[in-house]
C-alpha cells in the first residue's frame, strides 16, 4: 500500500504547480510581448522590448529542466494555432491581419514536427548538447516572430531541435566493438 501524501505535501505541491504555472506565462508573455516590440508590431520601447526578451531568455536558461518538460504541449498548442489560422485565413482573434495559408499549415507542420521530437526531452536529463539546442530553438522561434521569415525560422528550428535524435540514431545504429577477453 503506497503511503498517502501529507496535507503539508498536497499544499505544498499545490503551490509548486501554481507558480510553475504563473513562471510559464510569465515567460511567455515577456517573450511574446518583446518579439513583438522589437519586430514594432506594437506600440512600445524597442529597449524595453529587448530587455523583455533578455528577462525572458534568463528565466528560461535557469529553468531549462522545466521548460524542456511542458515543451511538447506547448509546440502542439502553437500548432494547432497554426492550423486555426491557416483555416480562418487571420490571427486568432484578429481578424484584421491576414496570414498566408500555406505559411501558417507550413508553421503547423514544422511546430507538430518539433512537439514530437521535444517529446524525447520529458523524463531524461538534459544534456549539454540538448541544452545548447533548446536555447537554439528558442533562438529561431523568436527571429521568426521578429522577422519576416517565420516559416524558414521555424523549419530551421525544428531540424536543430532533431539534432540530438539524430545523433543518438546514428550512434546506436553502430555496431558494438568486439572485444576479445582471451579466456
Amino acid at each position: 500500500m503506497a503511503n498517502k501524501p501529507s496535507v503539508a505535501d498536497q499544499v505544498f505541491n499545490g503551490l509548486r504547480l501554481a507558480t510553475l504555472v504563473v513562471l510559464v506565462c510569465v515567460t511567455g508573455t515577456l517573450f511574446v510581448w518583446g518579439a513583438l516590440v522589437v519586430s514594432h508590431e506594437v506600440a512600445g520601447s524597442v529597449m524595453i522590448g529587448w530587455l523583455a526578451l533578455a528577462v525572458a531568455f534568463v528565466i528560461l536558461l535557469l529553468n531549462l529542466d522545466g521548460w524542456a518538460k511542458i515543451l511538447p504541449g506547448l509546440l502542439a498548442l502553437a500548432a494547432f494555432n497554426a492550423v486555426l489560422m491557416a483555416v480562418s485565413g487571420h490571427i486568432f482573434n484578429k481578424p484584421s491581419v491576414l496570414v498566408s495559408r500555406g505559411v501558417a499549415f507550413g508553421s503547423a507542420a514544422a511546430l507538430a514536427l518539433a512537439a514530437l521530437i521535444s517529446a524525447r526531452f520529458h523524463g531524461k536529463r538534459l544534456s549539454i548538447l540538448d541544452r545548447i539546442v533548446l536555447v537554439a530553438y528558442v533562438g529561431f522561434i523568436l527571429l521568426g516572430l521578429v522577422s519576416q521569415w517565420l516559416l524558414l525560422s521555424f523549419t530551421l528550428g525544428t531540424l536543430v531541435l532533431a539534432v540530438p535524435w539524430i545523433k543518438s540514431q546514428l550512434h546506436g545504429s553502430r555496431p558494438k566493438p568486439h572485444h576479445e577477453s582471451g579466456y
